[in-house]
């Protein structure tokens, strides 16, 4: 029962988590491109790296409690109980749910990491315009002087 409790709580953070990103499919869809800052991107998704650990590896969800390994006899009443709440099948679909999640941030990671390249490509040709200007003002001086 408290592995459904816990379970109920991690659906909830994610289920907020994707009302949070809703409009951001909407956003690209309709405008060609999202605003977001990389700061606030970085913390979403170091926040949803955090809530797929918790769920797959800091909590006992997906583990057998120890007592049965100690008391054979409880294990059918537990494994029963797990069946009835679903939490196989409710852990894939949150697993699935932020992997969709991971999906879309990556897309967004993506799209500054491209950003950023067209960004300093642009400073390389600025900077080499710029020394070969200075190049030919050198050649013109000197071409110039007696």
């Amino acid at each position: 029962l408290a592995q459904s409790v816990r379970l109920g709580v991690f659906e909830f953070i994610v289920d907020r988590s994707i009302a949070k990103t809703r409009s951001i499919p909407e956003t690209m869809a309709n405008d060609g491109e999202v605003v977001l800052d990389e700061r606030e991107l970085s913390k979403q998704i170091g926040g949803l790296l955090m809530l797929r650990c918790d769920v797959n590896l800091h909590t006992d969800i997906l583990d057998t409690p120890d007592i049965f390994w100690d008391e054979d006899s409880f294990e059918p009443h537990y494994v029963a109980c797990r069946e009835y709440l679903d939490i196989d099948k409710r852990v894939d679909i949150l697993n699935q749910r932020l992997g969709v999640l991971k999906d879309l941030y990556d897309l967004l990671q993506n799209t500054l990491n491209v950003k950023h390249g067209n960004k300093l490509e642009w400073i390389v040709i600025i900077l080499i315009l710029v020394e070969v200007l200075l190049e030919l003002l050198e050649l013109v001086h000197d071409a110039w002087k007696p």
